[in-house]
């Protein structure tokens, strides 16, 4: 594994055997995440609002040096399950999702079966539109796959600005303290602490079959929202396992999820319907 060391931060390179390339706009980075694991990052070189036109970063997956084994990401923070290769993308090591119409007993395409009066002998007429109407399958399927891979994406991206948000939410709190309670090293410590990326609070995907969770992990768990795994519509939550009614974004809808992104809070206050979004 090569690496160099950039203004006191060593890059990796990606692993000799990693398939991808990376698509229009993006590119790779390999950091060292723990002991013998590398975090690999997905890189959006385009310009959002959410994060003022910087590089918008999102956790790719986790490889494991010693084991030669890639890990798909649970969040940027937690290593999952170890992935084939074949069932990643250039956009995350997520797997692909396997659709109800993927199933090996769904057939190929229609066929007509004629006789012939002459020689008795039933002969096999391929549908003429066979073709084309399987390729404009696997293209639909494709995109599904495609659309749902990328709803993934931003469950993880969502996580990271929930985090990031009770970051800083923390160290506004703290300093508000100092105010009050000047040179105190505790708040100073909490603060320095918060700085450094330390917080007691995760935000993590979890996938069922119909929504993925995105829940609040501290002393306890507690779903943040849903989101509707085919759709991208965003829930606030009723309860662990239900979430409310009315849809609140879409996050296929570029205005909605950059608004999700830069405004969203770890207490949830941008999913009541009295918020101030006007979409």
């Amino acid at each position: 594994m090569n690496f160099t060391n950039t203004q006191n931060c060593i890059m990796y390179s990606l692993p000799s055997d990693f398939p991808h390339e990376p698509p229009e706009n993006y590119t790779y980075e390999v950091h060292h995440y723990k002991p013998n694991i590398l975090s690999i990052w997905c890189c959006n070189h385009s310009q959002f609002v959410y994060n003022d036109g910087n590089v918008a970063k999102s956790i790719w997956g986790f490889y494991n040096i010693k084991k030669r084994k890639y890990h798909a990401p649970i969040n940027s923070k937690r290593v999952g399950e170890t992935v084939a290769l074949d069932r990643t993308s250039a956009y995350s090591a997520m797997p692909l999702l396997k659709l109800a119409l993927d199933t090996d007993d769904t057939p190929a395409s229609d066929a007509i079966l004629s006789s012939s009066s002459k020689q008795g002998t039933m002969t096999l007429i391929q549908n003429a539109s066979s073709k084309t109407e399987f390729s404009e399958f696997c293209a639909q399927r494709d995109a599904r796959n495609t659309i749902q891979l990328n709803i993934t994406k931003y469950c993880f991206m969502i996580c990271d600005a929930l985090r990031q948000n009770f970051i800083d939410y923390s160290i506004r709190s703290h300093e508000r303290s100092l105010l009050e309670e000047p040179g105190s090293k505790y708040h100073i410590a909490c603060i320095e602490d918060l700085k450094s990326g330390n917080c007691g609070y995760e935000f993590i995907v979890e996938t069922g079959r119909k929504y993925h969770k995105i829940i609040m992990v501290n002393n306890q768990r507690s779903v943040h929202a849903f989101v509707d795994r085919k759709t991208g519509e965003m829930y606030k939550a009723a309860s662990f396992k239900q979430p409310a009614k009315g849809v609140r974004f879409n996050l296929n809808i570029i205005k909605e999820r950059e608004f999700v992104l830069k405004n969203c809070d770890w207490s949830g206050g941008y999913l009541y319907r009295n918020a101030h979004y006007t979409g």
